[in-house]
């Protein structure tokens, strides 16, 4: 027949592991002999007679334990290499009380001392208790190597009944409240509920309740005063001490945090993350069990609006419990769920130096990260859109990959990025760095490659291409002669690639091209003129480029002429307002790379061409436009 401890089957003791509890039994008769097994978390190496090893944090000598259930604090593990654990034994003054199986998923167990277990084992009279004990636990692994403490002696034992946890209370109406809480005591013969009149008044006992009580409804007078509760249990050896105080004042203190979450990022970190559904509230108090006592204690004080929270410094494979709870001035919600979160028994590196940059270009958020571990198995990306929003998955990436492009975005919006890796071992690591990246209004992408054709003396046709998709139209700028001012010429509809203009005989005109959408404006294109009919000069034509690195661009043309003497190349910054001459090429030549020092990421970069002649210089080409990211 199965054997079962809070509904979860025990693995029958074979053979060999009795044979190992009646050498415990010798050695807790024999207890000079028994040795302090090695702190696995102390940075030693592992036992060499591979045992696995514990520690009890709590009880040790001189601490108490308390009517109904007391928690074990430990650490446990398995030598390095073995097995696994498989069985935790708890022995009172020399008897085994009770055993705990590992938990199915592999993390430790939940160990505790219960009194009405130790009556039974240990044939005490429940009016009669011991005023000390002393207790060993042995740990055994899936091969039946054990390890032992030794044996800890001066546990006192108190009488009295264990305080109630977690007081709660919530408006009926504006004269009434129930209080509700845990109800920790199995000795209690009653509980005593006491209540503060106003801020400045003393507690004072207002009713007594029966055994096993968890629950009173109390009706006030005023709706105005703040009252404030607490509870305790009592029995004939004296009094627990008193529940947690809440308190009520004229306006409730927020709805409660719900939907509490937590995730351990490794040995020493766990995210928590909660519903906020209070707009009133002045901020959240979260609260985390002390790992002695098993009781609830304040652990930060967040703003209001917080969504989140990552609790740092802790210890590795140690198991802790959370809940949360919106206040005002003067009260206090109800507490969230409560979660639980085993931390693992390591702790790996992060992404770091994220960075998210805006590329007018491709209007995307191109993100990039360092990753600095081997055992990363790809990276999650989040991104929230308010300082106070909520952070949501926009993508994964695969392994070794450290960039994502998010073209999910909108104009004029600010958007908060952060990263964090998926493991080797089973568990996500810590976040980023956080980085912000303004997506701005940008402009259409410029047309390029302006032409001109003469049909007749005053007729002339202009043509281009058009690199955009998104312009509302396009704006031909002119002068008359080389000395005169451009305007605005005509504004033509989107999509448009061509125009013929009737012109004054005998005057030569220059034109510009640039698309629009407002407020903004491409850059211009091209220079033609009236005068460069047929191709006197002609210009080198159809740009492009190729990203050779973070510092190095490759710029390439067509040359469509015989009897050039020079290639003149230009170019721009981001930063700078003209182009400027950075090299001439040998005639014929159709590439050259750019490797200049002054190129680096997240540069937008402007280059043009022009031909020298003998006799003159052709118009520039359109001008190419560079994004490194």
């Amino acid at each position: 027949m199965k054997k079962y401890f809070l509904g979860k089957p025990i693995k029958t003791m074979t053979s060999k592991l009795k044979k190992y509890f009646a050498l415990l039994f010798l050695g807790l008769f024999l207890i000079g002999c028994v040795q302090s097994v090695e702190n696995p978390y102390s940075g030693g190496t592992t036992p060499a007679d591979n045992k696995p090893v514990i520690n009890i944090l709590y009880p040790v000598s001189g601490d108490s334990i308390f009517m109904g259930y007391t928690s074990i604090i430990y650490q446990a593990t398995d030598y390095k290499g073995g097995p696994g654990l498989s069985l935790y034994n708890l022995f009172v003054d020399g008897v085994l009380v009770q055993s705990f199986p590992q938990n199915a998923d592999g993390s430790n167990p939940f160990l505790f001392f219960s009194t009405d277990t130790l009556e039974k084992k240990l044939g005490i009279i429940p009016s009669s208790w011991p005023a000390e004990l002393s207790f060993a636990m042995t740990i055994v692994n899936e091969d039946g190597d054990f390890g032992e403490t030794t044996l800890i002696d001066s546990i006192y034992v108190s009488r009295r009944p264990v305080a109630p946890s977690n007081l709660a209370l919530t408006r009926i109406s504006d004269k009434s409240f129930n209080l509700f809480w845990d109800d920790k005591a199995s000795n209690e013969t009653k509980y005593e509920v006491w209540r503060q009149d106003g801020s400045n008044n003393t507690f004072l006992r207002i009713k007594d309740l029966p055994i096993n009580t968890i629950s009173t409804n109390d009706l006030v007078n005023s709706d105005y005063i703040n009252y404030g509760y607490k509870v305790r249990a009592a029995n004939g050896f004296g009094y627990s001490a008193f529940s947690n105080i809440v308190y009520s004042s004229g306006v409730p203190g927020g709805d409660a945090p719900t939907n509490l979450k937590g995730e351990a990022l490794g040995a020493s970190t766990i995210q928590l993350s909660w519903d906020d559904n209070s707009d009133t509230e002045d901020g959240f108090v979260l609260e985390r069990t002390n790992l002695a006592t098993g009781v609830f204690e304040r652990l930060a004080v967040l703003p209001k609006n917080t969504l989140e929270y990552f609790d740092y410094d802790l210890y590795p494979l140690t198991t802790y419990k959370f809940r949360v709870a919106s206040f005002k001035s003067s009260s206090i919600s109800a507490y969230s769920n409560i979660v639980t979160i085993s931390t693992y028994g390591v702790d790996i590196s992060a992404p770091d130096n994220l960075i998210a940059t805006f590329n007018p270009i491709d209007k995307k958020v191109n993100v990039t990260w360092n990753d600095n571990t081997f055992f990363e198995e790809g990276t999650i990306l989040e991104r929230k859109e308010t300082i106070n929003g909520e952070y949501s998955i926009i993508g994964t990436t695969i392994t070794d990959v450290n960039y994502f492009s998010d073209g999910n975005i909108l104009e004029n919006q600010i958007y908060y990025y952060r990263a964090k890796f998926k493991t080797t071992e089973g568990f996500n690591t810590t976040y980023s760095n956080v980085d912000t990246a303004y997506v701005y209004d940008a402009p259409p992408i410029s047309p390029s490659n302006l032409q001109i054709t003469k049909f007749t003396d005053t007729t002339y046709s202009l043509w281009w291409n058009d690199n955009s998709d998104d312009e509302e139209g396009f704006e031909i700028w002119r002068k008359a002669g080389s000395t005169g001012t451009y305007y605005l010429y005509q504004e033509l509809l989107s999509n448009t690639t061509g125009y013929n203009d009737k012109v004054t005989s005998g005057v030569v005109y220059y034109y510009k091209v640039r698309a629009f959408r407002n407020p903004t404006y491409s850059i211009f294109t091209n220079e033609v003129s009236t005068e460069s009919i047929g191709g006197k000069f002609p210009s080198p034509t159809n740009m492009s480029f190729s990203i050779v690195n973070s510092t190095q661009v490759k710029i390439n043309w067509t040359n469509n002429s015989s009897d050039a003497l020079q290639i003149i190349v230009e170019r721009k910054l981001q930063t700078e307002v003209d182009f400027s001459e950075i090299t001439r090429v040998a005639p014929g030549t159709t590439t050259w790379t750019d490797d200049s020092a002054v190129l680096a990421k997240n540069m937008t970069i402007y280059y043009r061409l022009k031909a020298k002649y003998a006799q003159g210089e052709s118009e520039y080409s359109s001008e190419l436009i560079v994004y490194i990211p």
